[in-house]
């Protein structure tokens, strides 16, 4: 078992956030830069946890930007059921509640 004891300032794993940014960096297409001087502005965000979070939000918020696609856009039925009183009691079996009420008043004869 190996131990990334190289801690950044913050007290966290340097390769492990090295490895997370390189991560998100593939799944969105992103360079990752060889060097220091080849580096793009959404490399340099991919690094901070919150920074990285609102690259991702406005990727798919501007369409993507041939980066990322939404998984789910959504429902696209905006019809509403409308409510029944039997919701209650699907079976129908005691519309007006008065078997519950009977069950409850058995309930508390029997304490």
């Amino acid at each position: 078992m190996s131990v990334d004891r190289s801690l950044n300032g913050r007290g966290t794993s340097s390769g492990i956030a090295r490895f997370r940014q390189e991560l998100m960096a593939n799944k969105l297409g992103i360079a990752i830069p060889a060097g220091t001087g080849d580096t793009s502005a959404l490399w340099t965000r991919l690094a901070e946890p919150e920074a990285s979070f609102d690259v991702l939000a406005e990727l798919l918020s501007a369409g993507g930007l041939g980066h990322c696609s939404p998984v789910w856009s959504g429902p696209t039925d905006s019809s509403v059921i409308a409510q029944e009183d039997r919701i209650a009691d699907p079976d129908g079996v005691d519309p007006d509640g008065s078997n519950l009420l009977a069950l409850f008043d058995a309930l508390i004869i029997e304490n």
